[in-house]
């Protein structure tokens, strides 16, 4: 994908509620440069086979109301059958400080919680692209 082009981001969500702190990041990213496109809530295999669809850059998944070690893992397998195995994710939401030294082990480029400031999420995900576009 040519440097000059805005990174396409495919947001998604475990469950449907509690969506203002979903919608706050995809238009800090959105205002950030990067095309966001939203989906809301989408399990595992359909949040794969939907990046892969949408030819994006990268995969951001909001985690408030499920195990995020099981969804991430989940979604790890249905990325890698897809054929998406290389494209960066990052997770956001309820998630133990545990779970997200775990998730990173797993492969996940950035993990935040509560409190997280947009200017990180957007630096992490302008990182995780830049690193598999020079890969």
């Amino acid at each position: 994908m040519n440097e000059s082009k805005a990174i396409r981001v495919l947001f998604a969500a475990d469950t449907s509620g509690h969506t203002i702190g979903y919608h706050v990041v995809a238009r800090g990213l959105r205002d950030a440069g990067f095309e966001v496109i939203l989906t809301g809530r989408l399990l595992p295999n359909e949040a794969a086979a939907t990046a892969v669809q949408e030819d994006v850059d990268l995969l951001a998944i909001r985690i408030m109301d499920r195990d995020p070690i099981e969804y991430v893992a989940t979604l790890l397998q249905a990325m890698r059958d897809a054929g998406a195995a290389v494209m960066p994710v990052l997770v956001g939401g309820i998630i133990a400080k545990r779970d997200a030294e775990k998730l990173r082990e797993m492969g996940v480029v950035g993990v935040f919680r509560p409190g997280s400031k947009l200017s990180e999420i957007v630096s992490c995900a302008r990182s995780a692209v830049a690193s598999e576009r020079v890969a």
